[in-house]
């Protein structure tokens, strides 16, 4: 069975109809603990922030892993890796990460190096593809 199409919008009635297309699909009531405007956006900028995907569990979990930021101690980027890192001091800069005169080092766009010591965290810079 098919979802009804995105966009879903938030209709202007006081119990705050999600309307796709022409129809109403869910109406959000006021509850103790949420809002039904706040409830209605939320669930409307969920579903349009999923549109044409096939599988959006599984393809918001990938995003998540790909966004986590990773401790330097506990792991390190494949050799040669664009990343985006972290200094101490919490400046993120682009880097590529490499072997040195014997040495891990995050080479940075700007032209710094940075050893390890220098650095907290990283995170891959996710390559931007095309849809097929």
């Amino acid at each position: 069975m098919e979802h009804t199409k995105e966009p879903w919008s938030v209709g202007e009635l006081i119990t705050k109809n999600i309307i796709g297309g022409d129809d109403i699909i869910v109406t959000c009531l006021e509850t103790e603990t949420g809002d039904n405007e706040t409830n209605a956006n939320r669930i409307v900028a969920c579903v349009n922030a999923c549109a044409g995907m096939k599988n959006p569990v599984e393809e918001i979990a990938e995003l998540k892993k790909q966004i986590t930021w990773r401790k330097v101690k506990e792991e390190l980027p494949k050799r040669d890796e664009r990343v985006w890192c972290k200094d101490l001091r919490g400046s993120i800069r682009d880097a590529t990460f490499t072997r040195h005169n014997h040495a891990w080092i995050f080479v940075c766009s700007a032209g710094y190096v940075l050893d390890l010591r220098n650095v907290a965290s990283w995170l891959p810079i996710i390559k931007e593809t095309t849809d097929d």
